[in-house]
């Protein structure tokens, strides 16, 4: 059967918008999902708040990451492209280039030697990240 054309269509519903959310809420968001203690995409960080029932956009994960680095809650790990709570003072990352787990690792102060050598070429040290790479314990066992 053909439309009639001089009939017109009902407007489409549209969905209400969420409540706008703080800062501080979306910074809960995000904070919850890195408690599982996994470093995360900020892609991955968005599908688990959805399921979560707390959706947001990438682009509010990226802004919320950003605040959370610049106050020091939260760290990126390079070599995954990805991001983690951030470890206490003094520690650093060991990333599996297989299997692309890390794990948190306590070290040595080396900050006074770094920011004396920083010092000798002219160059300020804010702050100083510590990623290693190699394999785990478990991957290396299977090469074996």
């Amino acid at each position: 059967m053909a439309e009639d054309p001089t009939r017109t269509k009902a407007p489409k519903a549209r969905a209400i918008p969420p409540a706008p959310r703080s800062a501080r809420q979306l910074d809960q968001i995000v904070l919850s999902t890195l408690k599982a203690g996994l470093p995360y995409s900020a892609y991955e960080i968005t599908r688990m708040a959805a399921q979560q029932g707390s959706p947001l956009s990438a682009m509010q994960a990226y802004r919320v990451l950003v605040r959370l680095i610049h106050r020091g809650q939260v760290m990126r790990i390079e070599t995954l492209n990805a991001y983690a709570l951030a470890p206490e003072q003094g520690s650093g990352f060991v990333v599996c280039r297989r299997c692309r787990t890390a794990r948190t690792i306590v070290l040595p102060d080396r900050e006074p030697d770094m920011r004396a050598l920083c010092g000798t070429v002219g160059f300020s040290l804010s702050t100083m990240v510590v990623e290693a790479s190699g394999l785990c314990a478990p991957c290396l066992g299977t090469l074996k």
